[in-house]
C-alpha cells in the first residue's frame, strides 16, 4: 500500500506512531509483496482481481510476514466467524470489515451513500504504466484525491504518487452525479497534472535533523537504507509542486483551512493552497483559503481538527512524540472564538480528531485498538466531552484503517450536506447526504452497492 523502496520511504514513516515502526518494519521484511502492506500477490507487487471472493483474499494474504489463521466467514453465503485478534500484517479482511460497520451507521442515519469502482491492475497500468502498480495503491481513503465546494467537484493532484491512481475508480459516479445534477448543473474540474519522475526515481540524502537521524537508524535496522552512504532522506520535495489532498480541506463557511504539512513527500503543499484560492475566484466562488502549517509528523489537517458543528472543534494540538507540536504556528485564529476540546499530538496520530459529523447533533469519533492505553483513555475522555455537547456519539473502532494513516473522516467525502432530518427513528423527507465511502482496493467489486 505504501512506496516503500519509492523517494517518500522515510517521509511516510513519520506519519506513523514510532510505536508502530518494528510493526510495519516486520511486515515489509522478507515478503515478495512488500510494497503492498496487507496485501495479497498477484503476481507480487502488483494487486488482486477485483472479482476474488473475499475468503480466497484472505488465504491469499497469509504470506510471509502475515501469521494470522483466517477465518471461517464466506462472503457467498454470509455465514461461519471471522477471526477476532488479526494480525498487524494481515489487513485486508479487518479493514473491509470497518468500512461495512462505517456503512450501517451511516445508512442508519438515512445517509445515501455511493461507493467506487473496482481497483484493478490493467486499469492502473493502462493509465498510468508499470511504474504506479510498483509503487502500491489503496482504495479506502476517498477524501484525498477530490474535493467538494458547492456545485463544483475539484479532482485533486495528491502529494503522493501512489494515490494517482485512485480517481479511476470514481469516474462512474462522476459521471452519474453529473447526469442527475440536472438544472442545478455539477462542474469537474482538474487540477494540472504534475511530473512524478522525481517522487518515484529520485534520490537519498543524509539526515538533517534530530528526528530525521532516529528515522535513518530504524530504517538501517530493518534494511531500507544503505549503511555506507547513510543517505536515508528523500531528496524530492512536495513543495516543488501544486498539490493537494482532501484530507488538508476543512470547509467553514467562507472560509476554507488547509492543513500544509511540514512532511516532504505526503498531503498538501502551499502551490497547492493557492492553486485552489485562484481557481474558486475564477469560478466566481467567494472563499478567501488559509494555509494551517503543520509538523512533518501530521500528514493531513483531519488528523488533528474536527468541526463537529459551528463554535465547536477538536484539535489535537499537544505535544508530539519525540517534540514538537502539530500545529507549527499555532491552532488557526479562525477557530479563536470557538469552543475547543483538546487532546494529545499522539492521540491525533492514532486518529482521535478525525470524526464524522452526519448532523449538528450527531458526530461519528474513532476508537483505536491499537493505541497504547493512556492513548485509548485520552480518546474515551473526549467521547464523553462531545456527549456532554448535547451531541450523540457513534464510536467506530477504525484501528486497522489508522494503519494506513486514516479514519473516519478520510475514508468518506461528502457530496450533498443538505439534511434537515437524519434522525434514524423517523423516515427521511428526502433531502439526504450522498458520501463517497473509499473500501479497500481488493474488496471493491464484493463492496460495491
Amino acid at each position: 500500500m505504501f512506496p516503500i523502496n519509492s523517494a517518500s520511504s522515510s517521509e511516510m514513516l513519520k506519519i506513523l506512531p514510532e510505536e508502530d515502526w518494528l510493526k510495519f518494519g516486520h511486515c515489509m521484511k522478507g515478503t515478495e509483496n512488500n510494497r503492498n502492506w496487507g496485501v495479497a500477490p498477484e503476481p507480487p507487487n502488483q494487486f488482486l482481481p477485483t472479482e476474488v471472493a473475499e475468503i480466497d483474499a484472505g488465504k491469499l494474504a497469509n504470506y510471509d510476514g502475515c501469521t494470522d489463521t483466517f477465518d471461517t466467514f464466506d462472503a457467498t453465503t454470509g455465514t461461519g466467524e471471522r477471526a477476532k485478534n488479526s494480525s498487524y500484517c494481515c489487513t485486508y479482511n479487518e479493514v473491509k470489515r470497518e468500512a461495512d460497520e462505517v456503512l450501517r451507521v451511516l445508512k442508519k442515519y438515512n445517509v445515501k451513500v455511493r461507493r467506487p469502482t473496482g481497483f484493478n491492475v490493467a486499469n492502473r497500468e493502462g493509465n498510468y504504466g508499470e511504474m504506479f502498480t510498483k509503487m502500491g495503491g489503496m482504495n479506502q481513503f476517498s477524501r484525498d484525491v477530490m474535493q467538494v465546494v458547492g456545485n463544483v467537484i475539484f479532482e485533486l493532484q495528491p502529494g503522493a504518487s501512489n494515490r494517482k491512481g485512485e480517481l479511476l475508480n470514481y469516474y462512474a459516479q462522476f459521471e452519474d452525479l453529473q447526469k442527475s445534477a440536472g438544472d442545478n448543473g455539477l462542474a469537474l474540474l482538474q487540477m494540472p497534472y504534475r511530473d512524478y519522475t522525481k517522487q518515484n526515481t529520485g534520490g537519498y540524502g543524509p539526515p538533517k535533523t534530530k528526528f530525521d537521524v532516529t528515522l535513518c537508524n530504524f530504517l538501517e535496522t530493518i534494511g531500507i537504507t544503505n549503511a555506507a552512504t547513510y543517505d536515508c532522506i528523500a531528496t524530492y520535495d512536495k513543495n516543488d509542486y501544486a498539490v493537494l489532498e482532501g484530507g488538508d480541506v476543512m470547509l467553514m463557511g467562507d472560509t476554507i483551512l488547509v492543513g500544509t504539512s511540514e512532511n516532504r513527500a505526503m498531503g498538501s503543499s502551499l502551490k497547492g493552497v493557492e492553486w485552489l484560492q485562484n481557481a474558486l475566484k475564477f469560478l466566481g466562488i467567494d472563499k478567501t483559503v488559509v494555509a494551517v502549517p503543520m509538523h512533518p509528523r501530521i500528514l493531513h489537517l483531519d488528523l488533528v481538527m474536527s468541526l463537529p458543528r459551528p463554535g465547536l472543534a477538536i484539535v489535537a494540538d499537544g505535544p508530539l512524540p519525540g517534540g514538537g507540536l502539530p500545529f507549527t504556528n499555532g491552532v488557526p485564529k479562525e477557530l479563536d472564538q470557538w469552543k475547543q476540546l483538546h487532546v494529545s499530538g499522539l492521540a491525533g496520530m492514532y486518529m482521535a480528531a478525525n470524526c464524522l459529523p452526519i448532523s449538528e447533533d450527531v458526530l461519528m469519533m474513532v476508537s483505536n485498538q491499537f493505541a497504547p492505553p493512556d492513548v485509548q483513555n485520552e480518546t474515551n475522555v473526549l467521547h464523553q466531552q462531545v456527549r456532554d455537547e448535547g451531541i450523540t456519539v457513534e464510536v467506530m473502532d477504525m484501528g486497522f484503517h489508522g494503519m494506513f494513516g486514516g479514519a473516519l473522516r478520510c475514508s468518506t467525502h461528502p457530496i450533498r450536506r443538505r439534511s434537515k432530518n437524519l434522525n434514524p427513528s423517523t423516515k427521511s423527507s428526502g433531502h439526504k447526504i450522498a458520501v463517497a465511502t473509499g473500501v479497500t482496493v481488493i474488496a471493491s467489486a464484493y463492496l460495491m452497492l
